[in-house]
């Protein structure tokens, strides 16, 4: 049984949705989605990953949240006991819920060209709408309601006209949990040891973690973190040296220094 499903409720909904427009344009026709954002054709990002400037240079498609609620189906979401070996020894919750939520997510198409921004809506509604079945199969019980919205334009502080088409759509999916005491979207141990970054140990800084005192030769550091823009979680392990402050990971750390116009060095792409 999974006891920590809902711990990442907005998080977990928003890397499903985000995942399946991410795997469907790396085989479109027209704009091939890479997670390089330096080659890719087109961003594809949650709103807390990317700057406006970005989609000056590539078209986007930009996943936002909205409300979600819970559907209150069982007395107090009561599920029952939590089984021993999942008990946290510092907490005093032994029960596990369950209970099924009912939200809204919106794709916004973003391109110069309002032709562009159409082209991506009209992909992604027709793909939605036809595998909802993969849905499915991570939790996504039911798509509804969906529509291909208004055409509008934003101006960008460079004075850019970009034209958005949004894709919204409401989703119903089932959560079980419990109590869970991870807050951020970073995780540290050191020999086992779990270090708070609020709590002077270290910090995280895009694609880095820098700790206040380096961590003593022969120890273990485990780092969990979610990736800023597939939303998957990463684990690695690094060794301490005694000497070292500061250890570069993969990808930037979802939730800090964004995807940044500075990342982007190509130029505009014809047809935009």
């Amino acid at each position: 049984m999974i006891i920590n499903q809902g711990s990442r409720l907005s998080h977990d909904i928003k890397r499903i949705f985000l995942n399946f427009a991410q795997k469907l344009f790396e085989e479109d026709p027209e704009f091939v989605w890479n997670i390089d954002p330096v080659i890719t054709d087109i961003i594809i990002a949650d709103k807390l990953a990317i700057e406006l400037a970005v989609v000056e240079k590539k078209p986007a498609i930009i996943l936002w949240r909205n409300t979600l609620g819970w559907a209150n189906i069982a007395i107090n979401q009561f599920l029952g006991p939590i089984p021993q070996k999942h008990l946290n020894p510092f907490l005093d919750e032994r029960v596990v819920y369950s209970d099924l939520i009912v939200g809204n997510v919106t794709f916004n198409c973003v391109a110069k060209n309002n032709l562009t921004a159409d082209y991506l809506a009209n992909q992604l509604f027709m793909a939605i709408s036809t595998m909802k079945g993969k849905f499915r199969e991570h939790g996504i019980h039911k798509i509804d309601q969906m529509r291909v919205g208004e055409e509008t334009a934003q101006q960008t502080d460079s004075d850019i006209s970009l034209s958005v088409v949004p894709v919204n759509l409401r989703y119903t999916a089932q959560r079980v949990w419990g109590r869970s005491d991870r807050l951020s979207e970073i995780d540290v141990t050191i020999n086992d040891v779990r270090c708070f970054y609020d709590t002077g140990f270290f910090t995280p800084s895009g694609q880095y973690v820098e700790f206040y005192f380096a961590p003593a030769s022969g120890t273990t550091i485990e780092i969990s973190y979610i990736d800023s823009i597939t939303l998957q979680n990463k684990e690695l392990t690094f060794e301490g040296d005694g000497a070292t402050l500061l250890y570069k990971l993969p990808s930037i750390v979802y939730g800090y220094p964004i995807l940044a116009d500075s990342l982007i060095a190509t130029p505009t792409l014809d047809g935009l």
